[in-house]
C-alpha cells in the first residue's frame, strides 16, 4: 500500500541532515549552472537558489518519515553529501537535483574555422526525486519530477514504495551472488579434488610399473650373480674366492634384495584415490 506522505509549509524542528543541508547552502555558491550544492556535508542535493526552502522542506519530510517508520538516514563520508536510507542490511542511496537549460550561446571570439561560445544556462525551477541505486536489468522507476499538474511533494509515497522495492531486489540479488558464489568454489573444489585425484591415480601407475620394472631387474641381476658365482666355482676351489669378489658378490645380492618389492613378503594393496583424499582437505 503506497504510503500518504504530506510535505509541510514549515520547517518546525528540522531533522539534522536538514539543518546541515540548510548550513551547507548558505556556506556554497551558485555555479555556472545557477545551482548550489550544499559544502561541507548534508542532503545529496543540486538546486536553484529559488527552490531551496522547497527542497528543504521535501528532505526534512523524507528524513523524519523514514526514521518514524524505523529506517535510518545515513550518510556514509562525514563532510561529503552521499545520502543513504538504510532498509535492513541495504542501503538505497537518494537525492534531490534540478536541471538547467541551455537559454544563450553567444559567440565571443573566432580563431580560423574555430568559434569560442560562452554558454548561459538557467535553471528549470522543476525538482526531480531521485533513488541512484545501481540496479543493472531491472525495470523499477528511478525519478520522480515535477510535470504540469503535480510536484514532487505529491509523489513522495510513490517514491518511497518504490524505494522498498529496489532494497528488497538488492536483498535478492545479494543472496543470488552469494548463492552463486559458493556454487561457483564448491565447482572449483570438486575439479580441484578430481585433478588431485588423477595425479595420485597417476602416481599409483608409476609407482606400480616401477616396482614391477624393480623386481624384473632384481631378478636379472640375480640371475647374472648365480651367472659369476658359477665360473667363480669352476675358477676357485672350495669357494676360496678373493676378498674383491666375495665383496662384490655381497653388494650385488643386496642391491638386488633392495629391487625386489617383495623381499619383505609384504603383498601390495589398493584404495580408489578418492577413498585417499578427502573434499575437505582442498583449498
Amino acid at each position: 500500500m503506497t504510503p500518504v506522505i504530506k510535505v509541510k509549509k514549515n520547517l518546525t524542528k528540522p531533522h539534522t541532515i536538514t539543518v546541515k543541508t540548510r548550513d551547507g547552502l548558505k556556506r556554497s555558491s551558485t555555479d555556472e549552472y545557477g545551482m548550489k550544492k550544499p559544502w561541507g556535508g548534508g542532503f545529496d542535493l543540486r538546486v536553484s537558489k529559488n527552490n531551496e526552502r522547497r527542497a528543504l522542506l521535501i528532505i526534512d519530510t523524507l528524513c523524519k518519515w523514514f526514521e518514524k517508520n524505523g529506517y535510518k538516514m545515513n550518510q556514509p563520508f562525514p563532510g561529503y553529501i552521499t545520502t543513504e536510507v538504510l532498509v535492513g542490511d541495504e542501503a538505497i542511496r537518494i537525492k534531490i537535483e534540478e536541471k538547467s537549460k541551455l537559454t544563450a550561446k553567444i559567440l565571443k571570439k573566432t580563431s580560423g574555422s574555430y568559434k569560442y561560445y560562452v554558454r548561459e544556462y538557467t535553471p528549470t525551477e522543476k525538482l526531480s526525486l531521485v533513488i541512484d541505486n545501481y540496479c543493472w536489468g531491472c525495470s523499477l522507476r528511478k525519478v520522480w519530477s515535477d510535470g504540469k499538474t503535480s510536484k514532487v511533494e505529491e509523489k513522495l509515497g510513490q517514491f518511497v514504495t518504490v524505494l522498498f522495492e529496489h532494497a528488497k531486489l538488492k536483498k535478492e540479488r545479494k543472496i543470488r551472488e552469494a548463492a552463486e558464489a559458493l556454487e561457483r568454489e564448491k565447482q572449483r573444489k570438486l575439479q580441484k579434488y578430481k585433478e588431485a585425484c588423477d595425479l595420485l591415480e597417476k602416481q599409483m601407475l608409476e609407482e606400480l610399473s616401477s616396482q614391477s620394472n624393480n623386481l624384473n631387474k632384481s631378478r636379472e641381476l640375480l640371475a647374472y650373480i648365480d651367472e659369476v658365482k658359477s665360473l667363480a666355482e669352476k675358477q676357485y676351489a672350495d669357494k676360496a674366492y678373493p676378498v674383491e669378489l666375495r665383496d662384490w658378490i655381497t653388494w650385488a645380492e643386496n642391491h638386488a634384495k633392495e629391487l625386489n618389492p617383495l623381499i619383505k613378503g609384504v603383498l601390495p594393496g589398493y584404495k580408489k584415490a578418492t577413498e585417499i583424499l578427502n573434499l575437505e582437505d582442498i583449498e
